[in-house]
């Protein structure tokens, strides 16, 4: 790859970014039509190779560096290939890279070596104004100060049905209660109706191996599979000794809550299940709704916290460690609610990562080691997606 092709592509790429996003399909030629339209193939040698040296290119030449980048080579079929590329093509297993760009939360980036800002207007790229760069600097800005808001909202809205809950129950045991929150970066995604659409994916249909072993990660019972209407969305919901609800709204923003009643026997632990199950169904239903709604590149944030309500300390169960012996650690009443840090999650590969951090967190909340038990190793399924 010359500097010329690099620094146009990356031209390009940066131009996506800092627009709404967009595809950049490589090894295709086009008409002199305006806009041009695409005339036929023009295969690539060696499109994964060459996907992997643009991925690379692009976190060191692009400032700053474009989160959720998504460049894949495809090998093309002979029968898809014109005759006087099909020799190269064939001896050189040829084929397309596509290279998907999000709209970016990090906007307005540059190219390296030019110093410009690129934004993209129609079928071109074009090089941004000042007066541009400030403006997306203020949007970006402004939409940090939303998240930090709706992110504020349902902390507030957790808390306050925790603490109805449990006055609500005639047990006066304090009771442990679970929150995961996962909110689009981008004001583009959005479904009108959500009633159509399985949103909820049980946990237990995720494993994590532990020494080989197999280990289901599901919290106990489960919502309803039949959603209840919301303002602006669905909610499942299930009540019992364990209450569940998982809501999901038209504009991207995914929850599950699991709050004890606090009359439960063990009511005094918390099995590390409980909170990474949840996890799993909301990271589920998360990248189901972007697919859906047309943004599979789309960053989530996630905010995730375990409230103790009265204050009192609590046992943390870790995964895999059922039977007679347990293996336990006390989170005492002064660390509660033991908020975790703020995640970003990308593409759909990335649940391990999530998952394996968040329960390394609560590990480390609790005082213990992870690294001591060995490295959990998460594993997805695919049903329902």
């Amino acid at each position: 790859m010359s500097n010329y092709t690099r620094d146009s592509l990356l031209e390009e790429i940066v131009a996506f970014a800092n627009a709404e996003g967009g595809t950049l399909l490589i090894g295709v030629d086009e008409t002199d039509d305006d806009p041009p339209q695409p005339k036929s193939l023009v295969p690539i040698p060696q499109p994964h190779d060459f996907a992997d040296r643009l991925r690379k290119q692009a976190r060191e030449k692009i400032d700053p560096t474009i989160p959720q980048l998504i460049a894949r080579g495809i090998t093309l079929e002979e029968n898809a290939i014109e005759d006087k590329f099909l020799d190269r093509a064939m001896e050189n297993q040829a084929g397309l890279v596509i290279v998907q760009v999000p709209k970016s939360r990090k906007a307005p980036h540059r190219l390296d070596s030019t110093g410009e800002c690129h934004v993209r207007r129609q079928d071109r790229s074009e090089p941004m104004t000042m007066r541009e760069i400030q403006d997306l600097v203020r949007n970006r800005d402004r939409g940090q100060e939303e998240r930090n808001r709706r992110f504020e909202d349902r902390r507030e809205n957790f808390r306050s049905e925790v603490v109805r809950t449990n006055n609500q129950s005639e047990a006066p045991d304090p009771a442990t209660s679970v929150r995961h929150t996962l909110l689009p970066t981008s004001n583009n995604l959005y479904i009108e109706d959500l009633r159509e659409v399985e949103w909820y994916l049980p946990s237990d249909d995720a494993v994590a191996r532990i020494e080989g072993q197999k280990t289901e990660i599901a919290a106990p019972g489960s919502p309803r599979q039949v959603p209840q209407p919301i303002m602006g969305g669905v909610r499942y919901e299930r009540s019992g000794l364990i209450k569940h609800q998982l809501t999901v709204t038209r504009d991207g923003l995914v929850e599950y809550v699991l709050i004890e009643t606090g009359d439960r026997a063990t009511s005094d632990r918390l099995y590390s299940e409980w909170f990474v199950g949840p996890l799993f169904s909301a990271l589920m239903a998360a990248e189901k709704f972007r697919r859906l709604a047309g943004g599979p590149t789309v960053e989530y944030g996630l905010e995730s916290e375990i409230l103790r309500h009265p204050e009192a300390s609590f046992q943390v169960v870790r995964l895999g460690s059922g039977g007679p012996t347990l293996q336990k650690a006390n989170i005492q009443e002064h660390q509660t609610p033991v908020e975790f840090p703020r995640m970003s999650v990308g593409k759909r590969p990335e649940v391990n990562r999530i998952l394996q951090a968040r329960y390394r967190d609560l590990s480390n909340a609790a005082g213990v080691d992870p690294s001591a038990e060995g490295e959990r190793n998460f594993q997805e399924a695919d049903r329902g997606l």
